[in-house]
């Protein structure tokens, strides 16, 4: 019988952009069953989500495609129904398709957040002086160069969205090999390993694709 991986997106369900990808890196016998934060939700009720003033943006995907920006802290009560039907369903483990920093959630089943995967990966990786990331948003910089400086390392950041423009994302990555920065996030789990591709020809440097090292921990975990 297959394990089974709880996969909440804080947008809708249907991520045909990261499952498919994620399910051959976790290898055979692991069964993803998605669950949405925005699902069920008109494009109306979704737009009452943007952030305001003083809360943390955060971007996610909708079904049809299009990129929209909800506020972290309206989407944590949403992420945790479904962590709760997802539970109830007898999933065998939790993750969330977000790498953005979220408070612990309550479940008797154990969950993989992908921010704190990224976190410590990097921490464990030494002597490591500067440090370059990817983040979808201009508004993302700021609160992301406090979370990352915690380490004590140099952190250069650009934005380019997983989303949008993949000649933006090349430029991003150009700019941080001319900073010299020795490790590369792309800090978003929008991020495929095409992009990672792109970055990687552009800087010679190692980067971190967060879908590709939380499928690989599930893998772990499961098998």
């Amino acid at each position: 019988m297959a394990k089974t991986v709880g996969a909440i997106t804080i947008g809708q369900s249907g991520r045909a952009d990261i499952i498919p990808e994620m399910s051959e890196i976790s290898g055979r016998g692991i069964e993803f069953i998605e669950a949405g934060a925005l699902d069920g939700f008109s494009f109306h009720q979704i737009e009452q989500l943007k952030p305001t003033e003083g809360e943390h943006t955060l971007i996610t995907r909708l079904k049809d495609g299009r990129a929209v920006k909800v506020a972290r802290e309206r989407i944590i009560p949403l992420v945790q129904a479904c962590i709760d039907k997802l539970t109830r369903q007898g999933i065998d483990l939790l993750t969330i398709l977000c790498t953005g920093h979220f408070p612990p959630f309550e479940t008797s089943r154990l969950i993989i957040y992908p921010s704190k995967l990224l976190h410590y990966t990097v921490e464990a990786l030494s002597p490591l002086r500067k440090l370059g990331i990817i983040v979808p948003l201009p508004e993302q910089i700021e609160s992301t160069r406090e979370r990352w400086l915690s380490q004590g390392r140099e952190v250069v950041i650009q934005s380019a969205s997983p989303y949008g423009d993949a000649e933006r994302l090349r430029e991003a990555a150009q700019q941080l090999s001319a900073l010299g920065v020795e490790l590369i996030i792309l800090d978003c789990m929008g991020f495929d390993r095409r992009m990672k591709q792109i970055v990687l020809e552009e800087t010679n440097r190692p980067a971190l694709l967060p879908r590709s090292l939380l499928a690989q921990c599930i893998g772990e975990l499961l098998a």
